[in-house]
């Protein structure tokens, strides 16, 4: 049967893995477009040796749609029809709505509609191998559960369920499009029963990882002197392995936790933070983060400890490891109380500006306009506001904002607050902006204080619990409780090219503008099968 007359059912999807409902087959039905089109266009690959490489060629145009062919990819995935079949898969919002919650919609939306046309697409591509390969596999997902060993399905995040989601990934891994997914079971049963081995890192036990890595991490603790490997196993240190999840940082592929090539080291107090906020941090701390050395490229100058300049003691890695923990340190310090923000409001100011205002006064002022902010919405007019501001009538004053800016840069003796030359509040507002935005990461860093049932003490307030994968919430959390906490040593032991030579994902030459401190992976992952 030709592929573009195959039926496309998606009521088989239940109903509580789409967001939103009914929205998302509204006519016209991209998913189901997208499917047919992108059948039609890798129907030529099917039940050929050639499907497991168009796959893979896929998951990247899926994720990120582009008409530009890659280098050595699938030509039929960059036709028009495919490419604009793919991008319609990104919801265009028409009315207007909260931003955040707009932002949080469309994600969702976009990573459900994408996970379906692959979804679809490996089980069509999956078929033409099944009819070609003697006992091919089981014909669904349910019924290819309960082929895979007890040992492989506690590895498999969210059990059942969760294997629905990554089912297409693994199999496709482990050689299904090439094989059929017997064969793909059979070495996926292989691998999370005798290869992948359970063991104690950090004195924390029974961590599952691949032998590779077990002895990447035996080989930076060689590194470190006896006393101190035994200070860090008796430090309480939790450690996470192996588990067959999707990547965090892209949910359209699996994590290299999958397959036993990446540890977390104290997941919740080293977090994986999308967007870190790397200039917030400099403007309140006044320490440079991306920093690299004369003449370096960004993976010389983090990986190699021999490439520091003739001047400097001291490797790339070291001084980065050394910025970023002195960066944690001032953050957390800036935040740790209020007479301390005031403190590190008025450091930014003298940094930014070179005027010395009262810190109790900024602070308060800084308080009040955040409040003002919170209470009145936006947009505010007040003395830097962008001058189309000053023009909307439904604009309302911001009394607090302009009380604000008035200590960091005084008003002229001639006039009141009006609007300023534009060239002037394009480099103030952000100043300003910056001291609102302090004051309410501080507030929203603790928790909603509890309603007393009758009068007495009132508790302190207690901070935001910290969190792996803080998501919006990483600013409050970074002020209450850092970013990082690992030992330098360990960093730098598990980094070393004469140590561990792991690739650490809190570095800078690592994931555009993602930190995930936590992790540390292989660089060079073994094979997960031998024919």
């Amino acid at each position: 049967m030709p592929v573009l007359d195959t039926d496309l059912d998606l009521s088989r999807v239940p109903a509580g893995d789409a967001p939103f409902g009914l929205r998302l087959l509204d006519p016209p039905d991209v998913v189901e477009t997208a499917i047919r089109v992108v059948e039609r266009a890798l129907s030529s690959y099917r039940g050929t040796p050639a499907a497991d490489g168009a796959w893979l060629h896929l998951l990247r145009q899926v994720d990120e749609p582009r008409s530009t062919r890659r280098k050595g990819a699938t030509p039929e995935l960059y036709e028009p029809d495919v490419v604009a079949a793919l991008l319609a898969l990104t919801p265009v919002r028409t009315t207007p709505a909260d931003r955040k919650q707009q932002a949080k919609e469309d994600h969702d939306l976009t990573l459900w509609r994408r996970r379906q046309v692959v979804d679809h697409v490996f089980a069509e591509l999956l078929s033409g191998v099944q009819q070609t390969t003697p006992g091919g596999g089981p014909a669904d997902a349910l019924q290819e559960w309960e082929t895979l060993s007890g040992t492989t399905q506690r590895y498999v995040l969210d059990g059942r369920a969760g294997y629905q989601v990554i089912r297409a990934d693994l199999l496709a891994h482990f050689g299904a499009l090439a094989d059929g997914s017997a064969k793909a079971i059979e070495r996926i049963n292989a691998y999370y029963g005798t290869t992948i081995k359970k063991r104690t890192v950090l004195g924390y036990p029974d961590v599952p990882v691949h032998p590779d890595l077990g002895a990447a991490i035996d080989r930076a603790l060689r590194t470190l002197a006896p006393a101190r490997r035994a200070a860090l196993a008796a430090a309480g240190i939790v450690v996470n392995g192996a588990k067959i999840r999707p990547n965090a940082n892209n949910k359209m592929r699996l994590s290299e936790h999958s397959f036993g090539f990446a540890v977390d080291i104290d997941a919740n107090t080293n977090p994986n933070i999308t967007g870190f906020p790397v200039e917030f941090i400099e403007q309140i701390t006044g320490i440079t983060l991306l920093t690299k050395a004369r003449g370096g490229t960004d993976v010389q100058v983090f990986d190699a400890r021999g490439v520091a300049d003739w001047f400097t003691q001291k490797a790339p890695a070291e001084r980065e490891i050394d910025r970023l923990i002195a960066a944690d340190a001032a953050l957390v310090e800036a935040f740790s109380s209020e007479e301390r923000l005031g403190a590190g409001m008025a450091a930014v100011v003298v940094r930014q500006t070179g005027s010395q205002p009262d810190p109790a006064r900024l602070l308060a002022a800084a308080q009040d306009a955040e409040e003002e902010r919170r209470s009145l919405g936006q947009p505010l007019r007040w003395r830097f506001a962008d001058p189309t501001v000053w023009r909307r009538r439904a604009a309302k004053d911001g009394p607090a904002q302009d009380t604000l800016a008035a200590l960091v840069f005084p008003l002229p003796t001639h006039g009141a607050p009006l609007p300023e030359d534009p060239r002037l509040a394009v480099v103030r507002r952000p100043v300003v902006e910056l001291l609102v935005q302090m004051a309410g990461v501080y507030r929203r860093s603790f928790l909603p204080q509890p309603k007393l049932a009758k009068a007495g003490p009132v508790p302190a307030p207690l901070r935001v619990k910290p969190s792996a994968n803080p998501g919006a919430d990483a600013l409050q959390q970074i002020a209450g409780s850092g970013f990082l906490n690992l030992p330098r040593d360990l960093v730098l032991a598990l980094r070393d090219p004469a140590g561990g030579d792991l690739k650490w994902l809190g570095s800078a030459d690592h994931m555009g503008d993602t930190r995930d401190f936590m992790h540390f992976e292989l660089k060079k992952p073994p094979s997960l099968y031998s024919r």
